[in-house]
Formats: C-alpha cells, structure tokens, sequence
C-alpha cells in the first residue's frame, strides 16, 4: 500500500498542471452528461411506455363507448316495443298497424338494421334495410302458419313499390334467434349470421313479452349490421402498424380496423353470391398478415383473458419484408362496468354479446421512433454541452495555468541567479495573491543581496586596514577571507582546507616548544562551535620559519 502511495505520489510530481485541472474536469463532465442522458433516456421510455398505454386504454374505452351505445339502442327498441304492447298501443290482430310501428322503429333508429315482431301462431312480420339496394327498404312477411318468407320494397311511407322474391321454405320459430328465446325465456344475444342471402353479418337482439298467464305472446328481435362498427373501427385514429378486432366468443371475426370483411363469399358469373358460401372467418384466416399473425398467436398460445382483467401481451411478427417488428397486443373481454349500467337514460342490461373480446395491437416502432428521436436529441445536446463545457474548461485551465507557468519560470530563473528576472503580477485570487508575494519576496532578496554585498565591501575595507593577519572562516570551517597582512605572513600561502586540516598544512606548536599544537583546541574551531577562545602561546610554521 504504501509502494502504491509512493508510485503515485512520485507520477503526480511529473504529471503537468494542465493535466491534472482538466483531466478531473473532463472526466466529471463526462460522467455527469453520460449519468443525464441515461436517466433520459430511461425517462423518455417510461414516458413512452405510459403513451402507448393510455394510447391503448383511450382507444379501448372509445369503442367500448360506441358498442355500449348502438348495443343499447338495440335493447331500448325491444322494450319500447314491448311497452306499447303491453299500453295496449298497437294491436297485434292488425297487421297493418304492426308494419307501419315496425318501420317507424326503423326510421327512428338509424343504427338498426332490422326490426322484427316473430308471433307464436308463425306471423312474422319485418322492416328491414335493404343490403342489394342502399337506401331501400324492404318489408318481410311470412303469414301464420305459412311456410314461406315473401319479400316486397316499399317506400318511406311504408307503401309497395316491388315484389322482390320468396323464400321457401321459412319457419320463423326455426330461427335460431326465436329458438333461444324460447329456450331460455329471457332475453339474449344471437351468434353473428348472415341476414338472407345478403353480404351482411349482423348480430341479433330479441326481447320476449307474455300475457297475464305468463303464456308467450311474442317475440320482438332487431338486427344490426356489423359493417357499422367495422366503419367505427376504420374511422379511429390509428397509427399504420396498428390493429383493432373484436372476436365472437367461437373465435370467429366480427369486425376490424382493416378493410377486409370478416367473412368470405363465393361469387357466381353474374356476380350473385353463391348460395351458403358465406363463411365467417377466424383472425388467423385475415387478409391483413397483422391480423393473421395475431390470430395464430392466440390459438397457439391459448392466454387466459378474464372478466374485467385486461391483459398486455408482447409478440413478434415478421413482415413480408423480412423484417421482424414487435407489437404490443392488448386483450379484454367486452363487459359492462358499473359506470356503464345507465346510457342515454335507461339500462343497458346485457349490453355486450357474450365472450366478445376487443384486442388491440400496437407496433413498438411507433412509440420506439419517439424515443430514439429523444435519444439522439438527447446524444446530440450532451455532445453539444461536452465541446462547449471542455472549450470553456480549457480556456478556464489556461487563464489559470498561464499566470502559474510564468511564476514558475520567473522563480526558476531567479533561483539560477538572475535576480533581475520581471515577475508579472496576474491572475485570479490566491494565483495574483502569489505573485504578488513572490514579486515581494524578489524585491527583498535583491535588497538582502545589495545590503550583503554593501556590508561585505565594508568589512573587506576593515579587514584589509588591520596591521593584523585576520582569516576569515565560515560555520563549517572553510576559508573564505584572507586580510593582506595574513597573505604578507603567510607567504601567500593560504589553502582552501578546512579547519581540522589546518594544523597539517600550517604546523601549529605550542609556544618555545616543538610539540605541535591540537587542532580542536585552537581558538578558531573553538570559536566555531560557539566557545569564546583566546591564546598567545602558539607558532605557526611558514616556509621553516
């Protein structure tokens, strides 16, 4: 550890000072602008996840809204009808008076395709809105106990117009619609059929009324044409990759977003369709490759979508480009919540067809184009914000270095002895702080040198003025001044040895006697270390004198 300590103490002695501000600077910047863009980007994408939720959950409330609403106007018309048979309002012997109510239902509520009274003796009578002739109306009939349908056009009065056919044979109480009535005795939902021979799959509605002995009086049915909430599904606004269908609880199609019908037909050469060639199509059989995909993902996987328990799915599906996009697929079975319960005034009891489910798909590249465009916006404005903040760090590093670089050759220059060097006073703070003291200093090291030099002149004259021989010795014990008498004594001689030396190159003796004289008792070194000496009983040897 302490190897380490040292290693790095020692490469931060040579690592430059610009290094070591903008390094850390532009490090900190980096992870700052790196850590801001992540958590960006994570941001972004939550935030992208929530849209395409509230995206899917607004479309889905949408058309619940809208089926809540044409489903409703189906069961409002049963029990109006049922109320004016039970107000005594319309005969059921006059079957005039029950055409002319029927079309005046019609009438009323533009959604209905067909209004429809089946009476237990085999009358049935209907106003219904032609599928060959738009805008035309078609009045069906079959009298009791007949077993035929007869099919006429009329006019908005009600009036003939055409003959149109006959169908043979027909038994109202043979409808599928008339025998669940019957069975269950309450009021349901058929299966999506087609009405005639027409290109229409509708749904019917049928509500049954009794007498005062709980005896079957009648049945009143209505049929909608499932076209119309096909045309809802294609008015929504949509995204191009996504897909909106609604599925009968046999996992047959009812509608969609896309053009294609959910049902196929046969056509023969003149153009009319094939008797009992009209077939109602799974998802997996759609035109629409989303859609088809979709389908077999259902049926393959089989997931578990319960009442009020909407579920979020993620699924691959390969493009007839090659390319694989992946899509979120929203499922839920159509029910009616308690905010439901009333629309437009009355209950809505029953108000979606059971096992009906609504799936919802979503492409991912939709939400994902989004948040790549926030990505790169946010790469391009850290990028931005990294040049401009290293640009401004780097001009920050140099107003800050440069007036320290100078100090630093300034100080070198004065320490090699030019104490002449200019010192420039600048920078910020504590820097301008520093040269201004170091400008100081300088001026008091020249006014230190000028006054040694002074006083050095001053004791070179004392010194040379002296009839005595004066050598001059520094703490150490070298020689560094020598008067012109001692030069005279000595002969010239002087040495540059150091004081313990000196009794080698200058024999010292004691006084009258040949004994030499011990060089740390002599005066000078005893002066040297601090001693106060003084003796005149000694001689020096020059030149054997």
């Amino acid at each position: 550890m302490k190897s380490l300590l040292s290693n790095w103490k020692r490469l931060l002695k040579y690592l430059p000072l610009r290094t070591v501000l903008i390094v850390p600077f532009v490090l900190q910047l980096v992870g700052t602008v790196g850590l801001v863009g992540y958590f960006s980007y994570q941001s972004g994408k939550k935030s992208i996840n929530d849209l395409a939720q509230h995206f899917i959950e607004e479309r889905s409330a949408r058309v619940k809204l809208y089926l809540i609403s044409e489903f409703s106007n189906l069961l409002q018309i049963n029990q109006i009808n049922i109320q004016v048979v039970q107000q005594g309002q319309l005969n059921l012997d006059n079957l005039e008076e029950i055409d002319r109510h029927l079309l005046g239902q019609l009438k009323l509520f533009k959604s209905s395709t067909s209004v429809m009274l089946a009476l237990p003796d085999g009358t049935f009578r209907v106003m219904h809105r032609s599928g060959y002739i738009p805008g035309q109306i078609e009045k069906t009939y079959s009298l009791s106990k007949e077993d035929k349908l007869t099919i006429d056009f009329v006019d908005e009065e009600g009036k003939f117009q055409v003959h149109s056919r006959v169908i043979s044979p027909f038994i109202v109480k043979e409808r599928p619609w008339y025998k669940a009535a019957e069975r269950d005795r309450a009021p349901g939902w058929s299966e999506p059929f087609q009405i005639g021979r027409e290109p229409l799959l509708a749904i019917n509605t049928y509500a049954l009324f009794y007498d005062q002995n709980q005896q079957l009086k009648g049945i009143f049915s209505v049929n909608l044409d499932l076209k119309r909430i096909q045309m809802f599904l294609q008015s929504l606004n949509l995204c191009e990759g996504c897909r909106i269908a609604i599925i009968d609880r046999q996992g047959q199609m009812v509608a969609s977003s896309t053009e294609d019908p959910p049902f196929t037909l046969a056509f023969d050469s003149q153009g009319q369709v094939i008797p009992r060639s009209f077939k109602q199509i799974p998802p997996r059989g759609s035109q629409d490759p989303i859609v088809a995909a979709t389908g077999r993902y259902l049926e393959e996987e089989q997931p578990k979508i319960e009442v009020n328990s909407p579920v979020y799915f993620q699924l691959a599906i390969q493009e007839q480009t090659g390319k694989t996009e992946h899509y979120s697929l929203y499922c839920e079975e159509l029910t009616v919540s308690e905010k439901d319960l009333h629309i437009q005034g009355h209950p809505s009891i029953s108000a979606f067809p059971e096992g009906w489910k609504l799936a919802i798909l979503v492409p991912q590249s939709e939400f994902m184009s989004q948040i790549q465009a926030n990505v790169r916006g946010t790469v391009a404005l850290c990028l931005l914000t990294l040049i401009t903040s290293s640009l401004i760090g780097g001009l920050i590093v140099q107003w800050i270095s440069k007036p320290l670089v100078r100090l630093k050759n300034s100080a070198q220059a004065i320490a090699s002895g030019n104490l002449n060097t200019p010192v420039t006073i600048s920078g910020i703070d504590i820097v301008h702080d520093l040269s201004c003291t170091f400008s100081q200093m300088q001026v008091q090291l020249q006014t230190s040198f000028q006054t040694i030099a002074e006083k050095e002149h001053e004791l070179t004259l004392i010194i040379s003025s002296l009839p005595l021989g004066v050598m001059v010795f520094d703490p150490q014990g070298k020689l560094i001044l020598v008067s012109p008498k001692a030069e005279e004594l000595l002969r010239g001689h002087t040495s540059e040895s150091m004081l313990d030396q000196i009794s080698q190159v200058y024999p010292v003796y004691q006084a009258g006697t040949s004994t030499l004289y011990r060089s740390d008792q002599l005066p000078l070194v005893c002066a040297i270390q601090g001693e106060q000496a003084y003796t005149d009983a000694l001689e020096l040897q020059v030149e054997d004198q």
